[in-house]
């Protein structure tokens, strides 16, 4: 048992001592190849987003998927505003 408490002893020491050794390396090179990944993740998602944006320039504006606006309906009052806005102006021959 005493050996066994030695050798676990031994191995948290050896595993606080990181920073000195070889182990320092291989988390420094874990995590360039983390960074790298990144980057090229996100390098890869800008040039997709500009080529989806190059192709909606080049393709024009579609209409699917949008739903048309109604045009509001006049209301009587603002129907009577209007045509005789429009007589005053003689766009109309309503009252001649």
């Amino acid at each position: 048992m005493d050996e066994e408490k030695n050798s676990k002893e031994q191995t948290s020491e050896d595993s606080s001592n990181e920073g000195t050794g070889k182990g320092d390396e291989s988390a420094a090179d874990e995590k360039v190849k983390q960074l790298n990944a990144d980057t090229e993740r996100i390098n890869k998602a800008i040039a997709e987003n500009e080529n989806a944006k190059a192709r909606q320039k080049l393709g024009g504006v579609t209409e699917a998927g949008q739903v048309q606006e109604k045009p509001k309906e006049e209301t009587p009052k603002e129907y009577r505003t209007r045509v005789e806005k429009e007589m005053a102006q003689g766009k109309t021959e309503f009252g001649n």
